[in-house]
């Protein structure tokens, strides 16, 4: 994991997440944010791959919503 000191002690918890409770198996983790609002998208990307690598979910997702839908930001963190 991503230590919570990294980058100044922010911490991402994860907007929806989507796992079998009770079991190991942990599906799509996906963070969403504001463009305007947010300054700190790497950090809240390497957050999600340390949480995908680390709890084994197999996808994870970075979105970012623009005031134009066609300027939406759709990313798969690797």
């Amino acid at each position: 994991m991503i230590p919570d000191s990294d980058d100044e002690g922010s911490r991402v918890f994860p907007d929806i997440i989507v796992h079998k409770r009770g079991k190991a198996k942990n599906y799509i983790i996906v963070e969403v944010k504001v463009q305007w609002k947010n300054s700190k998208s790497e950090h809240d990307k390497k957050k999600l791959n340390a949480y995908k690598n680390d709890l084994g979910y197999l996808f994870a997702y970075y979105i970012e919503l623009t005031e134009q839908r066609k300027d939406v930001l759709i990313e798969i963190v690797q």
